[in-house]
């Protein structure tokens, strides 16, 4: 079973970490900022965040769900957005939780640089059982970038996938792009969704300026695999494979008919065949295939740069009791 996360210190940088894949009782846990900073616990904000001189992301962020006989166990986190900037001398901190919907930031005056942290949801762990598959944790990405005074930025904070919430044979897409488990045969439980992307566009842009990738979602008989780096991971069995930076992944193998659909750009692929979707992101990870976990989505951040921060990153794993 898991206990209270225990927390290892393990980089300095501001860069995109590595892909992960969540295996049992070993899952990526949270991957939260630490800015020297203890890690706040809070509720969702409204669409335009409040200044604090820390970052106030909710618990739990990033984490992959678990599968279990719990349904609420089941739910991944919800991903988180930070926004760092200085105003006359004094470093400020807006945070954006999930809402369900687009948040805003208007950048105030005399700001001309601003340096973004962005996690992504994790994929959600089936539901009706503790062997069905957990889901991978969420991808992480920071950097800095030049800001105009009085411009608008749009933030989407991604949802954490879940298992089986509802009566039918799928579970609902979540808010950022992750993609829906299901079962062809109608079986009501087993598989999750995959995590949503969180990500930062320019006003009025099509395209995401930054994102950080959400994690697949569990399956029947395998896990999801973790959020990108450039590319994220793959799902297990019958592997459906992660976004990278030019392409969705592909929809895992199924024996049956019914393989996993592939990854697009910003949307996790659709599992039919007891599996978990695939993770949102700068493209999204494929669609679980024969009872496999989906894949990971890909993060983006080629046109943010390195401010010179020497931030430290916590990764907090599950312990198994």
């Amino acid at each position: 079973m898991h206990t209270t996360p225990g927390i290892e210190w393990i980089e300095r940088a501001l860069a995109l970490l590595p892909s992960w894949r969540s295996t049992r009782n070993k899952g990526l846990g949270v991957i939260a900022i630490a800015l020297a900073f203890t890690f706040f616990n809070n509720t969702s904000q409204e669409a335009h965040a409040a200044p604090a001189f820390a970052h106030t992301c909710a618990a739990n962020v990033g984490y992959g769900g678990v599968g279990s006989v719990t349904l609420s166990q089941t739910k991944g986190g919800d991903g988180c957005v930070v926004i760092k900037y200085t105003s006359s001398g004094t470093t400020y901190f807006e945070t954006f939780n999930y809402t369900g919907g687009n948040q805003s930031w208007r950048v105030p005056t005399a700001v001309t640089n601003a340096t973004f942290y962005l996690i992504g949801a994790g994929g959600g762990g089936g539901a009706g059982n503790a062997v069905y598959g957990d889901g991978g944790g969420g991808g992480f990405v920071s950097g800095a970038y030049a800001v105009t005074a009085g411009s608008t930025l749009t933030i989407i904070v991604g949802e954490g996938g879940g298992g089986k919430a509802t009566t039918g044979a799928a579970t609902p897409a979540t808010f950022g792009g992750g993609g829906i488990g299901s079962s062809y045969g109608g079986m009501s439980n087993s598989y999750a969704s995959g995590g949503g992307r969180s990500a930062i566009r320019l006003s009025g842009a099509a395209t995401d300026l930054a994102t950080a990738a959400g994690g697949g979602g569990g399956g029947y008989g395998g896990c999801g695999a973790g959020g990108g780096g450039d590319t994220g991971g793959s799902g297990a069995p019958n592997p459906a494979t992660g976004g990278t930076q030019s392409a969705g992944g592909a929809g895992g193998f199924s024996i049956n008919g019914y393989p996993g659909t592939a990854g697009s750009a910003y949307l996790g692929g659709n599992s039919r065949d007891e599996g978990g979707g695939g993770g949102g992101g700068y493209f999204g990870g494929g669609g679980g295939g024969d009872n496999g976990g989906g894949g990971g989505g890909s993060s983006y951040k080629t046109l943010l740069t390195r401010d010179g921060d020497e931030t430290v990153l916590l990764l907090t794993f599950p312990v198994s009791a």
